[in-house]
Formats: structure tokens, sequence, C-alpha cells
């Protein structure tokens, strides 16, 4: 990797609080803003969706099933070029069909 293609472990952890700040906002724009065309996003137990379109649409769905959806990041640990994060979400069923599923007006974490 050459030295221009390198980020700065900082820059990674720049970019990983304003997509976790935009997540916890429900912007969608935003969150797609820190991704490039043809990025994957792997959701473990779900898949891998790639940006923008299979991306922006699980999120749109998400958050029209969800309209109080909270998300809080709890830890973040960035090594080179890597940002784990530990967060947490919740919200109520009360919106949109989810994944082929009715609301049913349960919480869920």
């Amino acid at each position: 990797m050459s030295t221009a293609d390198q980020v700065s472990q900082d820059e990674v952890t720049e970019v990983a609080r304003t997509y976790f700040g935009a997540t916890i906002r429900r912007d969608l724009d935003a969150m797609e803003a820190c991704w490039k065309p043809g990025g994957v996003e792997n959701i473990i137990g779900l898949g891998e969706l790639r940006v923008p379109d299979e991306y922006r649409a699980y999120f749109q769905e998400l958050f029209e099933a969800l309209p109080d959806f909270e998300y809080e990041v709890i830890k973040m640990v960035t090594e080179g070029n890597r940002v784990a994060v530990h967060w947490q979400a919740k919200g109520t069923f009360t919106g949109k069909p989810y994944q082929g599923l009715k609301p049913n007006g349960r919480t869920g974490r």
C-alpha cells in the first residue's frame, strides 16, 4: 500500500465517529457518505449490504419499522485502519413492516 493510500488511525476513528453519529441521528445521507460506492456493510446475522442501494434500502426499512429507534455507541477501539465498535440499539416495532413481518408493538434490543 502506498503512503497516499494509507489512512491514519485518527482518520479511521473519525470516519467511524461520523458514521455512528449519523446512525444515531438516522441520517441516511450522512451514513452513506461514509462509504465508497460499491462498499460492503457486513452485518452479523443479516449478511452483506452493498452501498448504496442494498445498504440504504435496509436502513430505510429498519428506521421506518422502528420509529423510536435509539442507537448508542458504548466503546470504540481503533487499531491501524480497523475500528471495532461495541454498540447497542433498541426500538419499538410500531411502524411499517420489517423483513416481511408485521408490526407487533414489541420493544427489541
